[in-house]
């Protein structure tokens, strides 16, 4: 069944689907899903996103500043349109998906194509995209504001219009001072709603461009706020901390160094952080250029996505459709440095597969537990039909499945899960097609082992132990001996052959 979408409503939701499809993948991403009532189908929310057992809900509005009002009613009324009335349909939408997942439709006319994890499973962030302030906010602010709007979960001091316009001016603008183009974790007794604007939402998701790296901050960003007293003066200022400490030993990014971390600490203060100095120095650069690589695997999703939704099958070869899903949405769960590791490797593996070649790699998820990926190419010059070739080549891609779960077994490894990705060479393509399989034993005879594991034996598969798979050691922030500052008109030091203001000073920039 073909799914049809929605492309969004307004401007900025028509934005806010562009990112979602692109961060998020097109096929976990519903804009404007309705909900099924006597009454109706009301729309649900501007954005859902489910991919397992996360779901995203994004409210996006764009009310323009009224700045022929004085800031204080101009900020007051925006932020009642723009922030809270979003807030409240957050939450409405979260307690019709916990409560009634099967009322929730794509559209007037076709069920959300996917379901909803169960109660005990599902993990919900709420999202605010609030558009209409950055002119304002840097107006007020003056020069190097970008715009980005404040935080503080310190009690804000209650006001109306009639208090206000009492104070001495002294006292109105201490109070604008602190709390004008500033949000708040509005309602602790209820799920966190993250607030984000016209700079700050395209520039988290420029930076963390993955769905799981996005979480893993939503995450951090929620337990961290509801500890901890925080103020921090622009989004950028966050995650400015957020990449600059490291847990070492649950491998994650946090905002305290890990020391700090169980300390009682009054204030958490983020302000003026040098964002700037750090998207020029080396090791951000570095991992940018290391990154580039890494896109190979979000094309490979994303081509096979849309087949998927088109219920076309020129790219993906499927024995049972729902696999299809299941597969696309393990390699979707990828982070960005796993991706550049994976994408390495296979593109690798490609320069060096030889014509009337079968080359395969291997490599383990560090996503997601128990999950082998196996990136197998088959030339298909030796075939007189493509029919001939596919079925060879899907023949070919279960048996290496296998071999690798013998492999694991007499290994004592437990994967049981195996994603297959089979292509056609790029060096020698003659027809464009890819093919996803997933397989999962629950279960493995003794008696499959035996054959399966004299066959890999003979044919000499996977001869190397499975510790010694991983390619290369990846670190995000890669040591470069680059230089600090780069000229505008220098060559880019990512080897692109560009000019820097028209690479990767250009995607920094913008």
């Amino acid at each position: 069944m073909v799914v049809e979408k929605s492309s969004g409503i307004t401007e900025s939701e028509h934005r806010l689907v562009k990112l979602g499809e692109k961060v998020f993948m097109g096929l976990w991403s519903y804009p404007n899903p309705r909900v099924k009532t006597s009454a109706g189908f009301p729309e649900l929310c501007d954005l859902l996103v489910v991919c397992g057992d996360t779901v995203l809900v994004f409210s996006d509005k764009n009310i323009k500043f009224n700045e022929a009002k004085s800031w204080f009613v101009g900020w007051k009324r925006w932020e009642k349109h723009a922030i809270l009335e979003s807030i409240s349909q957050l939450h409405h939408a979260e307690n019709i998906i916990r409560d009634h997942p099967e009322k929730i439709w794509l559209n007037k006319n076709q069920r959300l194509p996917v379901s909803i994890p169960s109660k005990n499973k599902l993990k919900i962030h709420l999202i605010c995209v609030a558009n209409g302030t950055t002119d304002a906010c840097k107006k007020f602010f003056g020069a190097g504001c970008t715009g980005s709007l404040r935080f503080s979960n310190l009690k804000e001091k209650t006001m109306d219009y009639r208090t206000f316009t009492g104070m001495s001016q002294n006292a109105q603008e201490e109070y604008l001072s602190d709390n004008i183009f500033t949000t708040h974790d509005y309602d602790e007794t209820k799920t966190f709603v993250h607030v984000f604007d016209d700079y700050s939402f395209p520039f988290v998701l420029n930076e963390l461009d993955t769905l799981t790296d996005f979480v893993k901050y939503l995450n951090e960003k929620e337990n961290f706020i509801r500890k901890h007293n925080v103020m921090y003066t622009g989004e950028e200022d966050l995650l400015y901390r957020y990449f600059h400490n490291f847990d070492s030993e649950n491998q994650c990014h946090i905002f305290l160094p890990k020391e700090d971390e169980d300390k009682q600490i009054a204030l958490c203060c983020f302000c003026e952080e040098d964002w700037d100095s750090f998207k020029k120095s080396r090791e951000y650069l570095s991992g940018r250029r290391d990154n580039k690589p890494s896109y190979f695997w979000d094309v490979l999703v994303q081509e096979s996505a849309i087949c998927a939704l088109n219920d076309t099958t020129q790219i993906i070869y499927q024995s049972n459709p729902c696999d299809k899903d299941i597969a696309l949405r393990y390699m979707a769960m990828e982070d960005r440095l796993s991706r550049r590791m994976f994408s390495k490797a296979m593109l690798t593996s490609i320069s060096r597969c030889e014509p009337d070649q079968v080359r395969t790699t291997a490599f383990l998820s560090k996503i997601t537990p128990n999950l082998m990926y196996i990136f197998l190419q088959v030339d298909n010059l030796r075939y007189k039909t493509y029919s001939e070739y596919i079925e060879r080549r899907r023949n070919l891609l279960a048996s290496y499945i296998n071999f690798a779960k013998a492999k694991c077994t007499t290994e004592n490894l437990q994967i049981d899960k195996f994603v297959g990705i089979a292509i056609e060479p790029p060096k020698h393509r003659h027809v464009s097609g890819n093919e996803l399989v997933y397989a999962e034993f629950k279960e493995w005879p003794d008696s499959e082992q035996k054959i399966w594991e004299a066959e890999r034996i003979k044919q000499g598969v996977f001869r190397r132990p499975i510790s010694e798979w991983n390619h290369a050691i990846e670190k995000e922030w890669p040591d470069s001996d680059m230089p600090r500052k780069i000229g505008v008109n220098e060559r880019c030091p990512c080897g692109s052959g560009k000019k820097y203001k028209k690479c990767c000073g250009s995607v920094l920039k913008n």
